[in-house]
């Protein structure tokens, strides 16, 4: 069965920075700067895990995930019962 490789991204996010550099040299030419690519691309995994963090989302990952649906929801549904 085939099975693509991973990217560079992938496995510098999982801490295989080894491997990434490999991946990167097959498609690369020689003497390219793989150090410098590596670094960008770490950089880059790094602001994207930050920006999860932010907005709703990020709320509720850090802080109290509970308090936080209640207050939300108090905020949108209505104190009182709608009688009809």
């Amino acid at each position: 069965m085939f099975a693509p490789p991973e990217s560079p991204r992938w496995l510098v996010a999982h801490d295989r920075r080894d491997e990434a550099r490999r991946a990167l040299a097959r498609v690369r030419t020689e003497g390219a700067d793989l150090g410098a690519e590596i670094a960008a691309v770490a950089e880059a995994v790094s602001r994207s895990a930050d920006a999860r963090t932010r907005g709703w989302r990020g709320l509720t990952r850090q802080h109290c995930p509970l308090q936080l649906t209640w207050a939300a929801l108090g905020r949108v549904a209505p104190s009182a019962p709608i009688s009809i």
